[in-house]
């Protein structure tokens, strides 16, 4: 039969640690995920006649965040290949 694969043991300090890194991350996200919710909300509500004058500052907004949150993604991707690495 094939074996399945075995978890790495944590101790506890291990995972206090990741439970405090995933906390934060998921704090961090959720600034540009609220910019693009309020931008795209608002997309929807304003008249397209006005959306000629507001539209590249929104834009500007989603593109920031979306920026904001690729850089999050990729710390946390780092953070994990670290892990592998050292742990």
């Amino acid at each position: 039969e094939p074996k399945e694969p075995t978890r790495p043991e944590f101790d506890e300090a291990e995972l206090k640690r990741w439970a405090a890194l995933l906390r934060r991350f998921i704090h961090d996200l959720r600034n540009p995920l609220t910019v693009i919710k309020t931008n795209v909300a608002y997309l929807k509500e304003t008249d397209p006649a006005e959306l000629v004058v507001e539209a590249p500052a929104v834009l500007e907004d989603l593109e920031q965040a979306i920026d904001q949150a690729e850089k999050l993604l990729s710390q946390l991707n780092q953070d994990t290949d670290i892990a592998r690495i050292c742990c």
